[in-house]
């Protein structure tokens, strides 16, 4: 399981920053956490925001609510062809006064 954890983490750092995204949260959700935030980026930068269904997410060890988190997860969704695909990604994920600022990091 550290394994797993460690290479979910690391991956992204061995391989670079393939697209880094960086995507200023919507304030207008008064409960939003790190990892909705993280989803709004997300669906961002897709063609069919509505088709996408995550799985994950894993957090960073030992981060609080209020602290920068490391979110590794991935999305199915449509692209522009009608086809579904799936793509692994990393957030990186700070609280910026009342609203968190997440950055993408699409690993395929």
């Amino acid at each position: 399981m550290l394994g797993m954890v460690a290479l979910v983490f690391t991956v992204p750092v061995i391989l670079g920053v393939v697209n880094r995204h960086g995507y200023p949260a919507n304030s207008a959700y008064e409960h939003q956490t790190a990892w909705t935030a993280c989803q709004a980026a997300v669906r961002a930068h897709l063609k069919a925001p509505a088709t996408a269904r995550f799985t994950g997410p894993r957090v960073s060890p030992g981060a609080g609510e209020d602290e920068t988190q490391i979110i590794a997860a991935a999305v199915d969704a449509q692209n522009s062809g009608g086809a579904l695909f799936h793509t692994q990604f990393v957030c990186e994920v700070s609280l910026v006064g009342a609203d968190w600022m997440a950055y993408v990091t699409f690993v395929k």
